[in-house]
């Protein structure tokens, strides 16, 4: 009777052990189900952030373009400003713009035979110094 009894002590501390062993398993099982969903959430939304990332950063790249466009586009047109205004007061006193140049030396000479002339009119060159100096600081940057 007493190995009977101590079969039973052991096939009933088998199932005992079988049954905690089961639940272990399950309860790893449950685990690793739960963490490969979380990992798999946090993949997608890492790509979800690397998408807008990347979208960001194609948009920055585009109005960069568009700003060094509208720059280049800024400077030419600043540099067909005229700079040179060859002016004219009359026996009268009354001023005005004979001639707009761009080139310096072209507007020295048109002056020089304006004063060669025998008028009583003074002519002299007005210069926009803001001008000259936008355009100095664009030829030395180009």
């Amino acid at each position: 009777m007493i190995p009977m009894l101590l079969l039973l002590i052991f096939v009933s501390g088998m199932l005992v052990l079988t049954r905690l062993q089961n639940r272990h398993d399950e309860r790893i099982a449950q685990l690793r189900l739960k963490y490969k969903t979380e990992k798999d959430t946090l993949d997608q939304e890492r790509q979800k952030i690397a998408q807008e990332s990347q979208k960001i950063e194609q948009g920055f790249q585009k109005e960069m373009r568009a700003l060094d466009r509208e720059l280049v586009e800024t400077r030419l047109e600043f540099t067909h400003f005229p700079v040179y205004m060859l002016m004219r007061q009359d026996d009268n006193g009354n001023r005005s713009v004979v001639k707009c140049f761009f080139d310096k030396e072209e507007a020295e000479k048109v002056l020089d035979e304006y004063n060669e002339l025998s008028h009583k009119q003074l002519y002299w060159l007005k210069v926009d110094r803001k001008i000259e100096q936008k355009k100095e600081d664009i030829e030395e940057s180009s």
